[in-house]
């Protein structure tokens, strides 16, 4: 009978976990933040529609710093 308590809580702690995760990315959806794009991809060439286009220009900026520096060596 205790085993059955203990799986009991288990999956009471995996559902809450759960829960958190959820209502996390439907807050950040409706704050306007994109599950997909953090806009913060170091791989990320800023071209991204889902950034400000202040992040968008900050994100090209960094892209052809890593393209200028590739290209030196």
């Amino acid at each position: 009978m205790s085993s059955i308590f203990g799986t009991i809580i288990a999956l009471g702690m995996v559902a809450f976990a759960c829960f958190l995760a959820i209502r996390s990315m439907i807050r950040d959806k409706k704050a306007g933040k994109s599950l997909s794009c953090g806009c913060d991809c170091k791989h990320c060439s800023g071209a991204c529609h889902m950034c400000s286009p202040e992040e968008q220009a900050r994100m090209q900026e960094h892209f052809l710093s890593i393209t200028k520096k590739n290209q030196q060596i």
